[in-house]
């Protein structure tokens, strides 16, 4: 006779050597049977009694199994799933007082935009999650399990990989705030995330020597009341959001320092972290120079939300000339800079990222001179080290 699913036979044990055992939450059933015949049926009986994957946010103690029995024997070939669901929302109280999908997402969206969260954040979470709203409106937020969000995670064959993972991010965020913050799931439903496409890293593209050259010059003689504005994201480090929120009342020109505060005074957030960041002038090659050289020459050009960037006329004429991406100047400069310092503290402190892992896969990859990278940290304003005909 075939043995059945967890049944184990174990020939040291002379009266019962059949043993059921099976592992549920960390709790370990074990059932022991003089002959086999008996651990089958006794196995079979088990798993049918189980409820399935699908019904994993439903809890089921004793009385629930022997409430589930007895619908089952009501219903007959009506799915007794479907019915405990059906009872829970219209006969369970705390179902009805629970939202949809849609109700909860829109409450969340409302606590992102009073704590605080930019635009871009907003409206980045939003274009995200109405994937997740799309497939699960219309249902109660406790419906949603882990096969389920494991099958629609799975569903996008057009999306790449980091967009799946930032899918999955911000879902999961969703869930822990609905949990947490108002108590409308018992808990988060947690997938395997070694199913998920994974993304591969991929070398950052950015300016060489002579395209950063080329890139600021042009805009120091075509675009003077931009240079500060891309001086900061290209000698300093700052990301585009934190560039265009920048004012010079946080710039101190004695100490060579510069601070991105986590928020300015109307309360939007300005550094992406989310802590205050102080460039210290030992963060930078010669204290800084570069940085501040240039914002002393046009000192009086406006910095701040006025700038409109990256979307200039400066960045449409560069762009003929120099490969433009997404951040690349915040990747000229950690990589540059990771060139011309032999410490990879000083580094990551200036660039504000956590560990090594983010230094080592992007930038320390890119093949860059430490007589590039030093000469890049020597560009200064009108001091005719390349020209161009513009």
């Amino acid at each position: 006779m075939k043995k059945e699913k967890n049944v184990n036979y174990y020939p040291g044990r002379k009266r019962q050597p059949y043993v059921f055992e099976k592992m549920i939450k960390g709790k370990r059933i074990a059932r022991c049977f003089s002959t086999l015949a008996a651990a089958n049926a006794f196995s079979k009986k088990f798993f049918a009694n189980m409820p399935s994957a699908d019904t994993a946010p439903l809890y089921f103690d004793a009385s629930a199994r022997a409430t589930y029995a007895k619908i089952k024997e009501i219903c007959g070939d009506f799915d007794p799933v479907e019915a405990v669901l059906f009872w829970k929302r219209h006969g369970c109280p705390k179902a009805v007082s629970v939202p949809g999908v849609a109700e909860c997402f829109s409450a969340f969206l409302q606590w992102q935009e009073a704590s605080g969260r930019s635009h871009g954040h907003i409206r980045e979470l939003t274009c995200t999650m109405r994937r997740f709203v799309a497939a699960f409106a219309g249902r109660p937020l406790y419906e949603v399990n882990e096969r389920a969000l494991q099958n629609w995670l799975l569903s996008f064959p057009q999306l790449s990989p980091r967009s799946i993972q930032n899918l999955w991010t911000n879902t999961r965020n969703f869930l822990s705030w609905c949990k947490s913050a108002r108590g409308w799931i018992n808990r988060v439903p947690e997938i395997d995330t070694r199913l998920l496409p994974r993304p591969e890293h991929k070398s950052v593209e950015i300016w060489t020597l002579r395209e950063a050259a080329f890139a600021m010059r042009f805009i120091e003689q075509n675009f003077p009341a931009f240079a500060p504005h891309y001086a900061l994201r290209l000698f300093a480090g700052l990301r585009t959001s934190e560039a265009r929120k920048m004012r010079w009342e946080w710039i101190d020109f004695e100490k060579h320092t510069i601070l991105v505060p986590a928020k300015d005074k109307d309360g939007s957030r300005v550094c992406k972290t989310g802590d205050d960041w102080l460039i210290l002038p030992t963060f930078l090659p010669d204290n800084g120079a570069a940085v501040f050289s240039w914002l002393t020459r046009y000192r009086n050009a406006e910095l701040g939300e006025r700038v409109p960037a990256p979307y200039t006329k400066a960045k449409l004429k560069i762009s003929k000339s120099c490969s433009w991406k997404q951040n690349v100047m915040r990747h000229t400069f950690a990589t540059m800079l990771a060139s011309y310092n032999c410490d990879d503290g000083k580094t990551i402190l200036a660039t504000r990222h956590t560990n090594t892992q983010t230094l080592k896969r992007h930038y320390k990859g890119v093949n860059q001179t430490l007589e590039d990278s030093t000469a890049f940290f020597a560009l200064r304003p009108d001091n005719g080290q390349l020209e161009f005909k513009i």
